[in-house]
Order: C-alpha cells, then sequence, then structure tokens
C-alpha cells in the first residue's frame, strides 16, 4: 500500500514539475544561447568551410575589437568586409547579420532596424545598453563556434 501511494505521490510531483517548467518564460540568458546556436551551427555546416572557420576567428576577436573601438566601430568594420564570394567576406557577413539580427528582435535595442541605422539613430544610453548586449551574446557566439566548427585557419 506504501508503494502504491509513493508512486502517486510521485507522479503528480513530476506533474507538477513539468507543468511548472513549461510555464516558466525563458532566461535572457536562454534566449541568448538558443540564437546563438541556432546561427553557429548554420555557419558550421556552411559548404565552405573556411569560411566556418574564420567566422571561428572573427567571434573571438570581435568582442576585443568593441572594447576597444566601440560597438559602432567595429560592427562598421565588419560591414565593410562582407563579400558573399569570398570565405573571409562570408563569415563576417554571417557575424554582422547575427548581431544585427539579434538587436533587431523584440528583446534587442534596435527593434526592427538595421544595428549600424539603429546607432547612429539612437541616444547614447541606448548605445551602451546595445555594447553591453552585444558583448553578453558574444560569449554564447565564442563558446558554440569553438564548439560546433573545427579545426582553425590555414595560414599558408
Amino acid at each position: 500500500m506504501s508503494l502504491k501511494v509513493k508512486g502517486i505521490a510521485r507522479r503528480r510531483s513530476d506533474k507538477t514539475q513539468s507543468s511548472n517548467m513549461t510555464d516558466t518564460p525563458q532566461t535572457m540568458q536562454q534566449k541568448r544561447a538558443a540564437f546563438c546556436y541556432e546561427k553557429v551551427t548554420k555557419i558550421a555546416g556552411h559548404e565552405k568551410q573556411d569560411a566556418a572557420k574564420r567566422f571561428k576567428a572573427y567571434a573571438n576577436s570581435l568582442p576585443a575589437m568593441v572594447q576597444m573601438n566601440g560597438l559602432g566601430q567595429a560592427l562598421a568594420f565588419a560591414k565593410s568586409k562582407c563579400d558573399s564570394e569570398k570565405p573571409e567576406g562570408i563569415a563576417w557577413q554571417h557575424l554582422y547579420d547575427l548581431i544585427s539580427e539579434w538587436h533587431g528582435k523584440n528583446e534587442g535595442c534596435y527593434t526592427g532596424q538595421d544595428v549600424l541605422e539603429g546607432i547612429i539613430s539612437s541616444d547614447m544610453h541606448v548605445y551602451r545598453q546595445a555594447q553591453a548586449e552585444t558583448q553578453a551574446l558574444m560569449v554564447w557566439v565564442k563558446q558554440f563556434a569553438r564548439a560546433e566548427i573545427k579545426g582553425s585557419i590555414d595560414h599558408a
């Protein structure tokens, strides 16, 4: 009899936990992680593997560029390197699009805008928020790039 009661109690507990888990909204970190994982796995499966390796290298260096030069300067540099033909350009384009799309989402700082257009048209408070948000986003991008993209750029 006590086993039967424990079994019922366990099922109720499991049912309560699962319903609580579905009712709990995702944290901002979870949203960033899910977004970044989707984007990084997309470039990891790119037909030009050199572009994926370059993406990994640029993802590692971009946070330092943002810290030293500011978000606007770093993204202007990234956008200047975008080219759909060369692996370097593909990698920069993917990185720029990833950041711009994140900031253009409802949770982002520049909803419905390109990130550079948003930087130009907004005030300094929003700019600082965007810079901090980009640094937080890049933590996930770097980690997933290291996990999903094997190898490094060949310097021949």
